[in-house]
């Protein structure tokens, strides 16, 4: 009885210890909005750590990839929560090879402002040559950087389309 006291005492101190120095979380959705036209959004939820204000990078699930394959990405709408992140906050959608697949299109965004933007057209040495969509073709990585306030919470929402 004593052992599992002793146990129980210990495991309540190592949860409490994760807990106080949790890293950030994404959580991703995938939603069909509209079967007739055929639009998906993909929906990250993020929150940074709670103690260096750093977002994890997100690789896009299998499902999500495998259902994309072949979809283009259209829009990106970015929504900062509360508490807000750092003004002038980067955000990069990249592919395996570590290409922001974006173009740069989400840098700079705004700390209190919802924020909507077209994906470009970007031409294999990576600069941005025009609006249109990126086709999914790999498994893409959520990737949020320049933010320094713990626990700042940023919503990015994707829109594809065949």
């Amino acid at each position: 009885m004593k052992k599992l006291f002793i146990f129980a005492v210990g495991l309540s101190i190592l949860m409490c210890s994760i807990q106080a120095h949790a890293a950030g979380t994404v959580v991703e959705t995938l939603r069909l909005v509209n079967s007739y036209s055929g639009i998906y959004t993909v929906t990250f939820l993020c929150t940074a750590d709670s103690a260096d204000g750093s977002f994890p990078s997100t690789a896009f699930s299998a499902p999500t990839s495998l259902t994309l394959a072949g979809w283009g990405l259209g829009q990106m709408r970015i929504n900062p929560g509360t508490p807000a992140p750092t003004a002038l906050y980067d955000i990069a959608i990249n592919d395996s090879a570590g290409g922001d697949v974006c173009g740069g299109a989400l840098v700079d965004m705004s700390a209190t402002l919802t924020g909507s933007r077209r994906a470009p057209l970007v031409e294999s040495a990576g600069t941005a040559t025009g609006l249109g969509s990126v086709t999914m073709d790999d498994i893409w990585t959520l990737v949020v950087t320049g933010n320094s306030v713990n626990s700042a919470v940023v919503e990015v929402t994707l829109f594809f389309s065949k």
